[in-house]
């Protein structure tokens, strides 16, 4: 991305490579399962680890993926993403599930 670009005025050059972050923002769009041991990037688990969801939203977060409810898996854990960015302070990204 060229500097005039972003607010930054950062000059980011491109890539071809995925980040340990592109890996698990990929994992948590598309809800399929992947079993291999091998690819630990994979998981759910190592998504949730990496992004260091908080336990309360985690708990939330693996019992959609239980139900096999992608669409509410993709909702916390983008809204726990989006918190965890904010200047406000965090309180639990999903304290509204019933």
């Amino acid at each position: 991305m060229p500097k005039e670009m972003n607010n930054e005025r950062l000059e980011i050059p491109p890539t071809g490579t995925l980040s340990e972050l592109d890996k698990i923002y990929s994992r948590m769009s598309y809800g399929f399962e992947i079993t291999s041991p091998k690819i630990r990037e994979w998981s759910i688990d190592h998504a949730l680890d990496t992004v260091e969801v908080d336990e309360y939203s985690r708990r939330a977060i693996l019992s959609r993926y239980e139900m096999n409810d992608w669409e509410a898996v993709r909702f916390e854990f983008i809204k726990v993403c989006c918190l965890m960015r904010s200047p406000l302070p965090m309180k639990h990204a999903s304290s509204n599930i019933p």
